[in-house]
């Protein structure tokens, strides 16, 4: 058990390292792409002052960790035992709840924007959230890129997948050990194999278009 916990402590903190590194190779094309998305801006004046921690997830969060894109898909990702102060900060600020989402959470609008709130139990949430607190940029806490992979990959979705793809691709093969060993945990055979397969993906995209 003393190894196990050890084994965790060391990838947890190699997790941390491996986001600061990424961002020092990409966070400012990644800032510049986001703050130019309307999401973007609504989003950072729209999540202050909230009721309880959160994480950022989805396509904002993923252009801090793979090739930046265009996008204005902005989730976050909250404690389901927080859902009711989350309910009732948004509609107190003008938002109304649009539906559920088909991977747990809910969509809120106002005439500016759609923002995805997904929710969880899970203990990994817990963590992403707490970890997320000290990793904010460019005004929001963004989700540490061993969660965002997990969520991505646990909702299995084509654009999840492809997502998960351009992440691993930019990662070094003992980099990517480093996931595989904190997600261990978490990860069934299948999950594995299809994380494999995926990092190999990217990383044949990744030296194709180096070439």
């Amino acid at each position: 058990h003393e190894t196990s916990c050890t084994g965790r402590w060391q990838a947890n903190h190699t997790m941390v390292r491996l986001g600061r590194s990424l961002r020092g190779a990409n966070g400012v094309h990644a800032t510049a792409m986001n703050r130019e998305a309307p999401a973007f801006r609504h989003g950072e004046s729209s999540l202050q002052h909230t009721p309880t921690p959160f994480a950022v997830c989805g396509g904002m969060a993923v252009n801090y960790y793979a090739r930046p894109r265009q996008t204005d898909d902005l989730g976050i990702v909250v404690l389901t035992k927080d859902v009711m102060v989350w309910d009732a900060f948004f509609r107190d600020n003008g938002w109304s709840r649009k539906g559920p989402l088909s991977f747990g959470g809910w969509t809120y609008a106002n005439d500016d924007m759609e923002i995805d709130v997904l929710t969880s139990n899970a203990d990994w949430a817990a963590r992403a959230i707490t970890e997320a607190q000290d990793d904010f940029r460019d005004g929001l806490p963004i989700i540490p890129l061993v969660w965002l992979v997990w969520m991505k990959l646990d909702a299995g979705r084509t654009g999840d997948q492809t997502d998960v793809s351009h992440i691993l691709g930019r990662l070094t093969t003992e980099e990517f050990d480093g996931i595989v060993t904190a997600l261990n945990p978490w990860l069934s055979i299948e999950d594995r194999e299809d994380l494999e397969s995926l990092y190999q993906l990217g990383r044949w995209e990744a030296d194709s278009g180096n070439r």
